[in-house]
């Protein structure tokens, strides 16, 4: 069942009070706004998110290649070193 026409307009009146919503016409109501705000508030969360994985993945890889360096530079010297003679 669907609602009634007093329902439906209960229901924009709530609508409108809830997000201050532009009521166009007296029962007419962009009905999409609020979601539509909500997808690009959402979107933007996304990205910013997005981002600053980016970030710490590109961090993370430096850091890695530093600690390769750091590992090859340090095998390398351990196997030019000389044993002392006994």
């Amino acid at each position: 069942m669907g609602r009634t026409k007093k329902q439906s307009n209960k229901a924009i009146r709530r609508i409108i009070c809830k997000t201050g919503l532009e009521q166009i016409s007296t029962n007419t109501v962009i009905r999409n706004a609020g979601l539509k705000k909500e997808v690009s508030r959402l979107k933007k969360e996304s990205e910013d998110k997005t981002e600053t994985i980016n970030g710490l993945n590109d961090e993370n890889f430096e850091l890695k290649n530093q600690v390769k360096n750091l590992e090859y530079n340090g095998s390398h010297r351990v196997s030019h070193v000389t044993r002392p003679r006994q």
